[in-house]
C-alpha cells in the first residue's frame, strides 16, 4: 500500500507543472488524460502563454494527477484519487502558482457553494435577520407580535392568494383570510392569531404581502448573516466556485431537497482558507468551465447564506403551511 509519505517524497514532476499541451494526434486517445477535445488543448495553451511558460512533457506522475483532477471535476463522486495528492499538491502551490495558487488569477474575496444546512440552523439565521430588520408594515399588521412571527404567519398563505392580492378587493382580500386561518386550521400553528382573526384590515395585510415579496427577494439577492460552522459530507475536500451564480447551477445538479433542509448558497471569506485552497480557476476551467477552487478538507466557517426558494415560498421547508400546501 502507497502512504502518505511516499507520495510526498517520490513524485516528480518536473520543473513545470501540467504544462504538456497534446499535439493534435494526441486528441482523443484515451491512454492519456483529458485529451479528449480540442478544447482543452486550445485552454491550456493560453494559460502557459498567459503565465510565460515554457511548456515541457508531462511526468507520469503529472498525468496521473490530472486524470484524478478531471476525473473529479467532471463527476465529484470520483474524489479518492485526487484526495491522496491533495497534501502534495499544497506543498508544492508556491513553486506552481499559475496551476496551484487560487489567488494568482481573477481577483475574489469570497467562495460559494450549493448546500442545503439544517433546517433549525437556517431557520436560527433568518429569525434574527428578520427581527433586526423589523419591517413597520408587519407591526402594523400584528402589533404585538414578533417580525419573524408575522413572516411565518404570511409565508403559510398559498403562493398563488399572494400572487393575485393585488388584484383582489377588500371582501376578497377578507375572504382569503378568513378561509385560510379557519378551514386550514391554521391558528393550531399560529395560536396568537385567534385574537386578530375578526379584525384583520385588509389594506395593512396587502401591504405587508409587499413587504413579504420584498424581503424574500431581499434574501436571496443578498443573503443573511450566517456565521455558522459547516462540516460538509464531502470528505477529504470541498469545491467552491468564485461565481455565486455557477455554484447554484453546479449544486442543483446534485443536491435534493429534503424536509429537514433549506437549500441556497453559503458564502466564505477567501483569504481566511488561503493555506487550504488549491487551483487557479483558469486552470480547472480547462475541465470545466466552473471557476472550481478546492478546499483540502470539509470544514470551514460560513458568513452569509442565500436562500434559495421562489420569492415568496422561501420557507416552503419549514412547518408552516397547512398539509397539503405543496
Amino acid at each position: 500500500m502507497i502512504k502518505l509519505k511516499d507520495i510526498l517524497k517520490e513524485l516528480e514532476v518536473g520543473d513545470e507543472l501540467f504544462t504538456d499541451a497534446p499535439s493534435i494526434d494526441d486528441i482523443g486517445k484515451r491512454d492519456r488524460p483529458n485529451y479528449r477535445a480540442k478544447w482543452f488543448k486550445t485552454k491550456l495553451e493560453y494559460l502557459i502563454k498567459k503565465y510565460n511558460l515554457s511548456g515541457e512533457e508531462n511526468t507520469d506522475e503529472e498525468d496521473e494527477m490530472l486524470r484524478a483532477i478531471e476525473r473529479y471535476i467532471q463527476s465529484p463522486q470520483y474524489k479518492t484519487d485526487l484526495v491522496k495528492y491533495l497534501p502534495f499538491l499544497l506543498k508544492v502551490k508556491s513553486k506552481f502558482p499559475y496551476i496551484l495558487d487560487p489567488f494568482e488569477g481573477e481577483k475574489f474575496r469570497f467562495l460559494y457553494r450549493g448546500m442545503s444546512p439544517d433546517r433549525d440552523i437556517v431557520e436560527k439565521a433568518m429569525e434574527k435577520h428578520i427581527n433586526e430588520v423589523s419591517p413597520l408594515s408587519f407591526k402594523n399588521l400584528f402589533p404585538t407580535e414578533t417580525p419573524w412571527e408575522i413572516f411565518k404567519f404570511l409565508n403559510s398563505f398559498k403562493v398563488r392568494s399572494l400572487h393575485e392580492i393585488w388584484k383582489m378587493n377588500d371582501e376578497e382580500v377578507q375572504s382569503i383570510i378568513d378561509k385560510h386561518i379557519n378551514f386550514n386550521e391554521i391558528w393550531k400553528k399560529f395560536p396568537w392569531i385567534t385574537k386578530y382573526k375578526d379584525n384583520i384590515d385588509s389594506k395593512k395585510f396587502r401591504e405587508a404581502a409587499k413587504v413579504l415579496k420584498d424581503l424574500s427577494g431581499e434574501m436571496i439577492r443578498s443573503g443573511i448573516e450566517f456565521n455558522t460552522p459547516i462540516e460538509s459530507r464531502s470528505k477529504g475536500l470541498t469545491s467552491f466556485s468564485i461565481q455565486s451564480k455557477m455554484a447554484i447551477d453546479v449544486s442543483q445538479a446534485f443536491l435534493s431537497p429534503a424536509p429537514d433542509k433549506i437549500y441556497g448558497l453559503v458564502r466564505i471569506n477567501a483569504d481566511d482558507n488561503s493555506s487550504n485552497l488549491l487551483f487557479n480557476p483558469e486552470f480547472t476551467n480547462i475541465f470545466r468551465n466552473e471557476d472550481e477552487v478546492i478546499l483540502v478538507g470539509n470544514k470551514f466557517q460560513a458568513n452569509r447564506f442565500y436562500p434559495q426558494h421562489g420569492t415568496f415560498d422561501i420557507l416552503r421547508h419549514l412547518d408552516t403551511s397547512p398539509d397539503g400546501y405543496y
